[in-house]
Order: structure tokens, then C-alpha cells, then sequence
């Protein structure tokens, strides 16, 4: 394959896992959230209580099935850099909050991600997922 075919091909197939990330965290589907990550991945969130980590199979999990339900999140403008078996990514975030009330807009967290991701024999996946969120 042509390289920079294959490297546009390692792009696309980042950015899918990055959507069925964001699909899963919003399912609360534990199996899929914990499936886009290697065994001992982690996730990172920093925020303004401080950090919060995440690592491996089993807390990942747990943090997908103690998601609310009521979220919606989005990832855009992301520049991916490639590198043999290994990428990094960075992405803008928007997670929106439904309403708990007919006629009220709903809420909305920004921020970006910082990833690291490997190439594994069942496709890329997360090292490390470190957000950064502006509430």
C-alpha cells in the first residue's frame, strides 16, 4: 500500500475509535468502553476537583457503567500524527447534558483530548486518554 494511503487509512481508523469511545461512554456499554483501550490503558480526567485515573481492563469498565446515562459526547477538529505502530491524537470535546426539563437548553462541557495509541493485532487503540475540561 502507497504510504501516505496507509497513513491517511491509520487516520480514519483512529478517528472511528475515538467515536465508538464516545458511543460506549454514552451507552454505558462497559465491554466496548474498556475494548477501545490496550489491558493496561488509562484514562485521565482533569478537571476542577483535581484528577481522576483510570487504569485497566476492570476500572475502565467500572467508569463506563458509572457514566450518566444523560450525556452526549462529541469529538471534532482532531490532528492525528502517525508513526509506525505508535500515534498521538488531539481533539476538541463536547459532551451536552440533556435537560431534565421540557424547554430548557441543555448544558455543555468543552475541552479537548490528548491521546496515545498503539497498533495492536485487533486494530489502534488507547494507551492513554487524558481530558481536559472547561466547564
Amino acid at each position: 500500500m502507497d504510504p501516505e494511503v496507509a497513513r491517511l487509512v491509520d487516520i480514519q481508523a483512529i478517528r472511528v475509535l475515538s467515536a465508538l469511545y464516545n458511543r460506549a461512554v454514552d451507552e454505558g456499554d462497559a465491554d466496548a468502553f474498556a475494548s477501545v483501550f490496550t489491558e493496561d490503558g488509562r484514562f485521565e480526567t482533569l478537571g476542577p476537583s483535581g484528577p481522576i485515573i483510570r487504569q485497566g481492563r476492570e476500572a475502565l469498565e467500572e467508569m463506563a457503567t458509572r457514566a450518566p446515562r444523560n450525556q452526549l459526547h462529541t469529538t471534532t477538529d482532531a490532528v492525528v500524527t502517525v508513526d509506525g505502530d505508535k500515534a498521538q491524537q488531539v481533539c476538541s470535546l463536547a459532551c451536552f447534558k440533556r435537560p431534565e426539563r421540557v424547554g430548557e437548553l441543555p448544558s455543555i462541557v468543552v475541552g479537548h483530548y490528548e491521546d496515545e495509541l498503539i497498533r495492536t493485532p485487533a486494530g489502534w487503540k488507547f494507551t492513554l486518554r487524558r481530558a481536559t475540561a472547561w466547564f
